[in-house]
């Protein structure tokens, strides 16, 4: 997993999380989700 964060405009800092969903049809995107959340 990265380790890399982001820091909001409040000035509190998040992690950066990325599912690699940008290429997947929108069709199967939910799935995609769907199922990492499942998972955790």
């Amino acid at each position: 997993m990265f380790n890399e964060s982001l820091t909001l405009s409040n000035r509190v800092v998040i992690p950066q999380l990325a599912l690699g969903t940008w290429l997947i049809d929108d069709g199967k995107a939910a799935d995609a989700v769907r199922a990492a959340v499942e998972i955790g």
